[in-house]
């Protein structure tokens, strides 16, 4: 043991996991799967990944995603590919589709878990472990992420897994499969999320490096290796996605990535969800949360923990995890901070090795003693009052977003988590005072996953707002597989994926797609290389098919709330208006033409509801 109670190698990890840690891992798990099947894919991002997963594996071709059978060119293919083996698997199961789609992210949330139960297991020990992995699992980010299709956990997944196997190979700097490995998991990173799983991980080598003044790991580091691993496993992809999709790399790096970067994207898509540099880092905050008020002494104690004594006898292998590590909390936020196309969930990659740091921190010798429990008391105490300070505005503030305000289920259990969540944290610092610390913890890791785990409500109470299941649910038997279905389209690429898929579960000898709008200048479709896709239609096409003898359906935009100033381009003749209930229809309005207004009336379905 050195400096700080750091083993000055790798810790053995021989020998099978303890009978405790396999009961947490198996209750967390059951914790983490609760309720995923639940709700419908929120649109646009889950029923863009569901829904292009699900193409594909129809379609036979997973080298290219697919939306209403036109080439999807947004994203690299490894999501993709995991929920559509998802759904090769289980798709005769008799699961809700829901729970399919969302079971390979919910699955890397638990590999996350595991690999930071490992990594602080080799570093501090068993009981450190622990903490990395209850951590990991409460924090709000991290469930938040693995309960909605979004790329950024598999992402931060796989961050953590780069920054551990390189970690590996700077202990064992002669080892070429470890370097392989690391290379391996880059490799898988670029599938998963483009450049940027690229750019993070040789960031985090650069500047160990730089920290370090380790230059001979320059060379160490066999960067040959790393071209050739890398292009092995994106190359074949990137070939063929070019092959079947000219123009479409530079599509993608271009538009996806740089112009992004610069929030110069075509179409700016993502207005909904982006954030000012302050917001960005609050949210990062909230998602690291409650062990972000530990965030003081987690920077000293993580700088003390990376530097090398002072007589520099070798490598030191705990303190370069520790430095790596650092690296990898920091590096997401600092980064993103200066990029203006931030989105709220981009500072998720920091959560993973914060809470290793973490559990080093809590599980270090003598942490506790003295001014560092105080500290950490009073911040668990001025956090509570903050929230109970806070509780009786809430409604008031959640009100004023019309999609919180259209559900009051909401507005009724946000205070009074928060509340409870209060309590948590004044029990916590109670608990800190009494020297009871692993019961704190234990009692704070407890509060917040009820909290989250009741919260999986609130996702269903969302459903009409952010899903089409409903609405698809209640009219497509009444107007037949024949009707045509047209999409006002959105801001958001995927906004219609989510008529698509579900059109698909409720009609399965049809193919399902949706007709989009393509003309409105308020809402451009993706300028994607090549010809246009044959979804998108204009305003005279619209025209011509609610003229015709075809049941035909018009949804409009699912994030419109401002009707008087935004409103819909509709068919100029017989265009009759569906009366559906908000609880069905959230801020969607349907029109039918004469033949669908006519199966609807045969169905008594255009007399029930109120018009929303």
């Amino acid at each position: 043991m050195s400096l700080d109670g750091l083993p000055s190698g790798p810790v053995s990890s021989k020998g099978s996991a303890p009978w405790f840690e396999v009961v947490i891992f198996l209750v967390v798990a059951a914790w983490m799967l609760c309720g995923l099947g639940s709700y419908g894919l929120y649109e646009p991002h889950e029923a863009q990944y569901a829904g292009g997963a699900s193409e594909m594996l129809l379609r036979g071709d997973w080298v290219t995603a697919y939306l209403n059978g036109a080439p999807e060119l947004n994203k690299p293919p490894l999501f993709y590919w995991l929920i559509a083996i998802s759904f090769g698997l289980f798709g005769h199961s008799g699961l809700a589709p829901e729970l399919i789609a969302r079971l390979p992210l919910a699955l890397i949330a638990l590999s996350g878990m595991l690999l930071a139960w490992q990594w602080a297991r080799e570093l501090w020990g068993l009981r450190a472990g622990r903490y990395a992995a209850l951590m990991l699992a409460v924090s709000p980010g991290w469930y938040v992420f693995s309960h909605q299709l979004l790329i950024d956990e598999l992402l931060a997944v796989l961050l953590l897994a780069s920054l551990y196997l390189l970690w590996k190979a700077i202990c064992f700097r002669e080892s070429y499969w470890r370097w392989g490995l690391f290379y391996g998991v880059v490799g898988a990173a670029v599938l998963a999320k483009g450049l940027p799983g690229l750019f993070f991980p040789l960031l985090a080598l650069a500047l160990f490096v730089l920290v370090r003044r380790d230059w001979g790991l320059l060379r160490g580091c066999h960067p040959f290796l790393g071209v050739l691993v890398i292009a092995c496993i994106v190359g074949p992809w990137a070939c063929l996605f070019e092959l079947h999709n000219p123009g479409a790399l530079r599509y993608m790096i271009v538009n996806e990535h740089l112009r992004r970067a610069l929030d110069l994207r075509i179409p700016h898509d993502y207005g909904g969800v982006q954030v000012g540099a302050l917001k960005f880092v609050l949210f990062t905050v909230v998602w690291c949360a409650p062990w972000s008020l530990l965030l003081p002494q987690l920077v000293s104690f993580s700088f003390n923990s990376a530097r090398l004594d002072t007589g520099g006898n070798g490598r030191h292998a705990a303190r370069d995890a520790a430095l790596l590590l650092g690296i990898g909390a920091v590096t997401p936020v600092a980064f993103f901070v200066l990029i203006p196309s931030r989105l709220v969930y981009y500072g998720l990659p920091t959560l993973p090795p914060l809470v290793v740091l973490c559990s080093g921190f809590l599980d270090a010798p003598g942490h506790w003693s003295g001014r560092r429990r105080q500290v950490a008391a009073g911040a668990a105490v001025v956090s509570g009052m903050v929230l109970i300070c806070m509780t009786p505005y809430l409604p008031l503030w959640l009100s004023r977003a019309p999609d919180l305000a259209a559900t009051p289920v909401l507005l009724r259990n946000i205070p009074l988590e928060a509340f409870l969540l209060a309590a948590g944290l004044f029990l916590c610092a109670l608990l800190l005072f009494c020297r009871k610390e692993p019961l704190a913890f234990a009692a704070l890791v407890l509060l917040v996953g009820a909290v989250e785990l009741y919260s999986v409500g609130e996702f269903k109470a969302l459903d009409s707002v952010y899903s089409s299941k409903r609405l698809v649910e209640r009219l497509a038997p009444a107007v037949g597989d024949d009707c045509v279905w047209v999409s006002e389209g959105s801001c958001e690429v995927g906004a219609s994926a989510g008529l698509a898929f579900y059109l698909r579960q409720s009609r399965p000898k049809s193919s399902g797609y949706v007709l989009i709008m393509g003309d409105d200048e308020r809402r451009p479709p993706p300028s994607y290389p090549g010809l246009p896709p044959k979804y998108l239609i204009n305003h005279g096409r619209l025209e011509e098919l609610w003229a015709s003898e075809s049941p035909v359906l018009f949804v409009t935009d699912f994030q419109r709330t401002d009707w008087d100033n935004d409103k819909p381009l509709l068919p100029s003749k017989d265009c009759g208006p569906v009366p559906l209930p908000f609880a069905v229809a959230g801020h969607r309005r349907v029109f039918a033409n004469a033949r669908a207004l006519r199966r609807l009336a045969a169905a008594e379905l255009a007399l029930t509801g109120t018009a929303p």
